[in-house]
């Protein structure tokens, strides 16, 4: 039995519906998958209920937990009884203990919790920021399987999360990882300016499903109201900001739109202030989650998906845009800011445009243009559809990641 072990921080999330296409992928290429969490969600809150169902994921979680008493003294007894039952391994626990920073009981209760782990021939870690204590533990001998590692984006920009700094943070992943992943050359050359060797780096975009994210038939002739969608967490990288100074520019040039803005987050409170004090309620609606099925639907009944991502402080930026590629599959043009990784996933001119970033007023006048010339809007939605299956469709890409699991495999069994 071919066995993998994906790990991540919290599991399922919203916004993190790649994890789920990856662990089905890997399902679906023939290996045992375990998913390996530290917090556990609520899959209905996931809005991936069926998915999950489908393949049975609940049942392949395995919790974080090192079972570590509440109790102080039954807490010290317990490790002593763990002390003993692995002294076998003692050289490893005392180097294991001589990495941290400090002294806790807790380092041995994780030892033994991932030696349990060692015979695994793959471990996938998402996110880099996931990679503790597997480098610490491939590094010392305790872990036998290959480790692969898929970054996503923050997790490649220091400070992450605003406050990792970069003093050698991957350097035991990077030594220890077989293959580290980007989605886009954008995202792969700053996991090299970080310290990665390039020899280890493969890029391999993230998929779309195009059996359900497909193009219906659409009318050359554009209603009355040009319908815009942008999907995305309400998140400052994500700049929907510049969606509504957009989508108010083009209300002062006498153009009938309307926006539909997808997603949760920390910026809500800032939309809405901005909508009400511009007096655009009426141009503008924030629907909040769907589930994959209800953003579908609202692809088909939209004429354009805007994606206005920003660079932040920093340069960190998106490394890919999933909801970009999606939006192309179900027939949408994009109008984009030319930043990050974004450049990657729409055809220039073929597909939509990339704006200058932060000019608004430009992606303002593309959207106008297409509004005024319905054979373009037309020509760029069977283009975009058609682009999506060439270069993003998930049977072509699982196909890479079938060459590149299996190969890794084969290290492992050396």
């Amino acid at each position: 039995m071919k066995n993998i072990i994906f790990k991540i921080q919290e599991y399922p999330r919203f916004s993190e519906t790649f994890i789920t296409t990856q662990v089905v992928t890997a399902i679906s290429l023939g290996f045992h998958v375990q998913i390996l969490v530290k917090n556990l969600l609520p899959v209905k809150k996931s809005r991936q209920e069926s998915i999950i169902e489908k393949y049975g994921l609940c049942e392949k979680i395995i919790t974080e937990d090192y079972r570590i008493p509440k109790n102080k003294v039954f807490r010290l007894l317990k490790w002593v009884y763990l002390l003993f039952i692995n002294v076998f391994n003692l050289l490893k626990i005392l180097e294991y203990h001589r990495i941290q920073n400090e002294f806790s009981l807790t380092w041995l209760y994780q030892f033994c919790f991932f030696s349990k782990l060692k015979d695994t021939e793959i471990f996938h870690i998402q996110y880099g920021t996931n990679k503790h204590p597997l480098d610490i533990l491939k590094r010392i001998g305790v872990l036998k399987g290959k480790i692969m590692v898929s970054f996503h984006g923050h997790d490649a920009f220091f400070p992450i999360n605003g406050y990792i700094e970069n003093h050698n943070y991957y350097k035991d992943l990077f030594n220890v990882a077989n293959t580290v992943i980007a989605n886009t050359p954008y995202l792969a050359k700053q996991i090299e300016a970080i310290g990665c060797n390039s020899k280890k780096i493969k890029t391999i975009p993230i998929s779309v499903n195009t059996d359900f994210f497909y193009s219906k038939q659409r009318e050359k002739k554009v209603n009355k109201t040009f319908k815009i969608i942008s999907v995305g967490r309400l998140a400052e990288v994500k700049g929907h900001i510049y969606a509504l100074k957009a989508i108010l520019r083009l209300n002062e040039m006498g153009c009938n739109v309307f926006l539909t803005i997808v997603g949760e987050g920390e910026e809500r409170k800032a939309l809405l202030k901005f909508v009400k004090d511009n007096n655009i309620e009426h141009l503008v609606e924030l629907v909040g989650i769907k589930s994959q099925s209800e953003i579908r639907q609202l692809f088909w009944e939209n004429n354009l998906f805007l994606f206005p991502s920003i660079s932040l402080e920093g340069g960190r930026a998106e490394t890919q845009g999933l909801a970009t590629i999606e939006a192309q599959a179900c027939g949408l043009p994009v109008v984009a800011f030319n930043t990050g990784g974004i450049p990657y996933t729409i055809k220039e001119n073929t597909t939509g445009y990339l704006c200058e970033e932060f000019d608004y007023n430009g992606m303002a006048d593309k959207i106008k243009y297409l509004i005024n010339t319905p054979d373009v809007l037309y020509k760029m939605s069977v283009n975009a559809s058609r682009f999506i299956k060439e270069c993003y469709a998930k049977k072509e890409i699982d196909e890479t990641w079938n060459i590149l699991y299996n190969q890794t495999y084969s290290i492992a069994n050396e």
